[in-house]
């Protein structure tokens, strides 16, 4: 199991390497959601997937979007933090 400090090393990396695409974003759309459940909803759904990505992948789901899923998670949890500390 991630520690907590491992788990923000990870958010803030994420967040670093990410950044420059959720830049090039257009357009930035505010969501009909809360972050928070918005972000739990990825979780759970990078776990289920985690757990069908042989038959996702057969039925023509691009890889790429489950192998990079928790990444963008931890960059947007990160970004959210940023948030709350600026506002």
């Amino acid at each position: 199991m991630e520690s907590s400090n491992e788990t923000t090393v990870s958010m803030q990396e994420s967040y670093e390497t990410l950044l420059p695409q959720f830049e090039n974003i257009d357009p930035c759309l505010s969501p009909d959601i809360p972050m928070d459940i918005y972000l739990q909803e990825a979780k759970d759904l990078h776990f289920q997937a985690q757990q069908d990505v042989n038959d996702l992948t057969q039925r023509g789901l691009n890889p790429q979007y489950t192998e990079t899923l928790q990444a963008r998670i931890y960059a947007c949890q990160y970004a959210q933090g940023l948030w709350f500390k600026e506002y």
